[in-house]
């Protein structure tokens, strides 16, 4: 074994994904019970690049709210009709896409408030 074999750098641990779970009466009621908003996945992050127009908030929507068992909660063709159902669910679907965008790290920094370091 060489030298430069015994002083191998580890890789440190992946962070978790920032995640939050929502449990306003108005999701509970929609959905059923709270749900998690996690932060995007480096795939999500890249379909997300890659996709055009509003359906950009269904695909996040679709990466980011999960289920119990992290799994997700609508496909984005599902939050596409979630949305446009009526008012409320329409107002749950944004703030449910904010704090998405919030975990995710994609929300632009409040003026005068420095950006967190990760």
């Amino acid at each position: 074994m060489t030298e430069a074999n015994k002083e191998k750098r580890k890789a440190p641990p992946v962070p978790a994904l920032p995640e939050e779970t929502i449990a306003t009466s108005e999701v509970v009621l929609v959905l059923g019970g709270p749900v998690r908003v996690r932060g995007l996945l480096l795939r999500d992050r890249l379909d997300l690049a890659i996709s055009k127009g509003f359906n950009r908030v269904a695909i996040m929507l679709a990466s980011c709210v999960v289920d119990e068992d992290g799994e997700p909660l609508y496909s984005a063709g599902e939050w596409e009709r979630f949305g446009g159902l009526d008012q409320k669910r329409f107002d749950i679907a944004m703030d449910l896409w904010t704090k998405a965008q919030d975990l995710s790290g994609l929300t632009p920094p409040v003026e005068g408030k420095a950006k967190p370091k990760n």
